[in-house]
């Protein structure tokens, strides 16, 4: 038997699906969601997306947000 921590129970978070090809289309549980509307924003979620299991140096990731840095 498990048992849960006293207090709120966890909520799920609706998906999140980044589709990079043919464009940059984000979805948010289903549903269609404006991407970021800076080029710096954009590189920089695609660079997430395309990595989430690596870690990423806060210089490496303020560097793409302003277009700059290996890719």
């Amino acid at each position: 038997m498990t048992s849960r921590p006293p207090g709120p129970h966890p909520t799920t978070l609706p998906a999140l699906r980044v589709e990079l090809l043919g464009g940059l289309r984000v979805t948010v549980g289903g549903r269609p969601s404006a991407p970021p509307a800076s080029p710096g924003a954009r590189l920089l979620l695609a660079h997430l997306t395309m990595h989430p299991e690596q870690t990423h140096a806060r210089e490496v990731l303020g560097a793409k947000t302003r277009g700059r840095g290996p890719a």
